[in-house]
């Protein structure tokens, strides 16, 4: 790191983290929003609220009928995680899916992708199985609520798996 003239090092890293960002974090303006009250944005989402949040909005989930837009890429990105992980027979737990979307190349927020999983299972493409029970409903408590305390309404200890209309992927 050079230092310029008239610069502090602080500046200059954060000129140098600047021109570095876009090619750790490729994907990452792909969803690049911040959401605030992410239990809110969960439980407006699972209940098919009209007037969401400024930043959920911003997702840019639902396409202007109000129905899930197929081509959004967090959701679409998220879709394709989980098929290729359930292709492989692999189970999904909601920490594996949060990291596959906060490190690079996405770096995309934590709560920006919960809110994406909860439109998710609103639209009956995903279901959450926990303790080996599976919710597809979003009016299933467990889709709502904390889970033990320890995670969001569709937390960390969750499995996420992809439904098809012949079944489950």
């Amino acid at each position: 790191m050079a230092v310029k003239n008239g610069q502090t090092p602080g500046q200059s890293l954060r000129d140098d983290l600047a021109r570095y960002w876009p090619t750790l974090y490729s994907s990452y303006d792909k969803a690049p929003v911040r959401i605030i009250n992410e239990q809110r944005a969960i439980i407006d989402v699972l209940k098919g609220v009209k007037d969401l949040a400024q930043d959920v909005r911003d997702l840019k989930l639902f396409d202007k009928a109000g129905q899930l837009d197929p081509n959004n890429p967090l959701l679409d990105s998220v879709r394709v995680f989980l098929a290729t992980r359930q292709a492989k027979k692999e189970r999904t737990t909601g920490k594996e899916l949060l990291a596959g979307f906060t490190i690079p190349p996405y770096g995309w927020d934590p709560n920006a992708v919960r809110v994406g999983v909860a439109a998710l299972v609103r639209a009956g493409v995903v279901r959450i199985s926990i303790e080996q029970k599976v919710y597809s409903n979003p009016e299933d408590e467990p889709c709502r609520t904390p889970s033990g305390g320890a995670a969001t309404s569709i937390g960390y200890r969750c499995c996420w798996k992809r439904q098809r209309s012949t079944g489950e992927l």
